[in-house]
């Protein structure tokens, strides 16, 4: 079969391997219909090899599918039922699953497509960007599509259901979204484009998407904003959203991209006694939050968000994709054949125009 594997710094290629088989009596073979390029995959694109991601290992957390085969333990699940898988695995029955907690599920993490380090489940890293995934856990990792969404015509909305909607509406509810709130999101890329979504979803009054790329935040108009910021300059947005807020600043502000200079921007447009949620990555390749601590304290802000929460969200975004609460298909601006993955990765690095995300059809 066909599989998207890391072979080095930029260097993505599709190569046929095994296909993949039941290793454990609670696994399932998914084939893959649609899967997504994430902008987290972006760092191991760059940097892989710095940040430990051997030579060969398949790639890609957000994909979509067909259950074509089901271990002897799997109760919930058979072939031909039509599944969105989690990013990352849970067993369902830890003290952490039981919680909600899916992401830190004492059986060890493990993210489809991420480096030996996190996947303790026998057998190669499995990546979602390939023709066949092997799922652990099957039952609580993959969740069901109700009939009513099975077609491929809705496949470009589910799929972000997976992780950016995911992590987006993660932002928005730990940010403290309600009804009538001011939302502030940082960034216009799919996450926060997910982001405005799910605060316009939640019935925030404003919603203000702060970035640089007009394509995009046209998008994030469509998707529920009511302003949109284009700017670079940290003071100039700061001003702006003031003024949108009687001078006092959001009570919820979400950066979806969250290295030094776009947290500092958070905390410039947060309100006394506000909530920032972080929830990008970009510590993850060492650009660390910078977060002044004397204001924190002064003003009472919390600093909120955090990792993709597994499947914690997933069901309850999938049933209002079904009532038509939300559709945020449109972050994929692209839709290319598996064997166009390495174009694919390099469209979505260069942030060239009209650009936002991709999707892979095997």
């Amino acid at each position: 079969m066909r599989a998207t594997r890391f072979h080095g710094d930029r260097d993505i290629r599709v190569d046929h391997v095994p296909e993949p088989t039941i290793e454990r009596s609670t696994d399932a073979l998914v084939q893959v219909t649609l899967a997504g390029i994430c902008g987290s995959d972006l760092h191991f694109y760059r940097a892989g090899e710095s940040l430990g991601f051997p030579a060969g290992e398949r790639v890609g957390h957000e994909f979509m599918g067909t259950v074509v085969a089901v271990g002897p333990d799997v109760r919930g699940l058979a072939a031909g039922d039509r599944v969105v898988a989690s990013p990352s695995v849970a067993c369902g029955e830890c003290e952490l699953c039981r919680e909600g907690i899916f992401y830190a599920c004492a059986q060890g993490l493990g993210f489809f497509g991420f480096s030996p380090a996190f996947w303790h489940y026998g057998g190669e890293v499995q990546g979602g960007q390939s023709e066949l995934v092997r799922v652990p856990f099957a039952d609580t990792t993959l969740i069901p599509v109700p009939q009513s969404l099975a077609g491929p015509e809705h496949e470009a909305a589910l799929l972000p259901t997976i992780d950016v909607m995911n992590t987006g509406w993660h932002g928005a509810t730990t940010a403290g979204v309600s009804p009538g709130a001011v939302a502030v999101v940082i960034g216009d890329g799919a996450v926060g484009l997910c982001s405005v979504h799910a605060s316009a979803a939640m019935g925030a009054d404003q919603v203000i998407c702060i970035g640089h790329h007009e394509d995009r935040l046209s998008v994030a108009e469509r998707l529920g904003a009511t302003t949109v910021i284009s700017s670079r300059d940290g003071e100039e947005v700061r001003e702006r959203v003031r003024e949108l807020t009687r001078g006092q600043g959001a009570p919820a502000v979400i950066a979806s991209v969250s290295g030094a200079g776009p947290l500092a921007l958070a905390q410039g447009c947060v309100r006394a006694g506000g909530v920032i949620s972080c929830i990008g990555m970009d510590q993850v390749v060492g650009e660390q939050p910078q977060i002044d601590w004397m204001d924190q304290f002064l003003r009472n802000i919390t600093i909120s968000g955090g990792l993709v929460p597994g499947r914690r969200h997933v069901p309850d975004l999938i049933a209002l994709v079904e009532g038509g609460k939300i559709d945020p298909s449109p972050v994929f601006s692209h839709r290319l054949p598996l064997e166009r993955a390495p174009e694919g990765y390099r469209l979505m690095e260069e942030r060239a125009d009209g650009v936002i995300k991709v999707a892979l059809a095997p």
